[in-house]
């Protein structure tokens, strides 16, 4: 189905139910209760047709701790390919 059409069907069927949503709010809120659930931001990424960084972007003041962790493990792969280059470098 296009995915403008598919938006046209969502508001009339919201509309006709008297729902105040819109497919895009709709999308956020799916993405947000996932994110609270604890699935992988690649995974939401994918679903929504996103980048893993543009979610992250979004929805990383849902998880602060989650995001303060995937901060942190990326600081310890940087830091230690930094030593791994030093390394390499040192020795020619």
């Amino acid at each position: 189905m296009n995915p403008s059409t598919f938006r046209l069907w969502f508001q009339a069927a919201a509309n006709d139910a008297g729902v105040p949503m819109t497919f895009h709010r709709f999308r956020h809120g799916f993405a947000s209760i996932l994110i609270r659930m604890g699935k992988s931001m690649r995974n939401i990424a994918d679903m929504l047709g996103n980048t893993e960084a543009v979610c992250s972007k979004r929805y990383a003041f849902l998880d602060p701790d989650r995001s303060a962790k995937i901060a942190q493990d990326a600081m310890v792969q940087a830091a230690a390919e930094a030593e791994r280059i030093i390394r390499i470098r040192g020795r020619k």
